[in-house]
């Protein structure tokens, strides 16, 4: 998160649950609980959105099509934005 270094976002699919894991060099050194989203949202994309140098994550809801960025600091939630909604047929793809 913001360190230069990849780290790993979790989705328990049936509690919800998300988590990201803040590695250093490959090594789990702490983890963020992002608490718990219905089972609908998926984490689609992560990527710096606002410029700010840190990550922020996309969600899209597969039943709706509805997508919106959830801005973090450090892996905390600050704020959100919406997206447009597209059919649910389509789907981001984060490479």
């Amino acid at each position: 998160m913001g360190n230069g270094q990849s780290d790993l976002v979790w989705e328990n699919t049936v509690s919800g649950r998300r988590d990201i894991w803040i590695l250093n060099n490959g090594v789990l050194d702490h983890g963020i609980s992002l608490g718990t989203v219905p089972i609908i949202y998926h984490i689609a994309g992560v990527a710096d959105f606002n410029g700010d140098g840190k990550a922020d994550l996309v969600w899209e809801n597969t039943a709706t099509g509805s997508h919106a960025i959830w801005f973090l600091n450090n892996g905390v939630f600050s704020s959100s934005g919406t997206l447009p909604s597209v059919p649910t047929t389509w789907h981001i793809v984060n490479h």
